[in-house]
């Protein structure tokens, strides 16, 4: 039982405090320009994790979405150093 406490009260502090910032972006992204430094990301290809597509979708309700400008800012980000 205190486990969980401990944990809930870290998960609320963390919310608190990182709520409107882009603190894990930054991360995130410093992460992502050292493994490209070191050669460990190639941009020519591209996977996309579908973890959250619905399964069994209804196949007549599907829309057309055009996505790709935060894969193209990153690749052009990389690019320009």
């Amino acid at each position: 039982m205190t486990v969980f406490l401990i944990s809930q009260l870290l998960a609320s502090n963390y919310r608190r405090r990182f709520k409107d910032t882009n603190l894990f972006q930054e991360i995130f992204d410093n992460i992502l320009m050292q493994a490209y430094e070191q050669g460990f990301v190639d941009t020519q290809l591209q996977f996309v994790d579908s973890t959250h597509v619905k399964a069994h979708a209804n196949r007549y309700k599907n829309k057309k979405v055009k996505i790709g400008s935060k894969a193209k800012s990153y690749q052009q980000k990389f690019h320009a150093q």
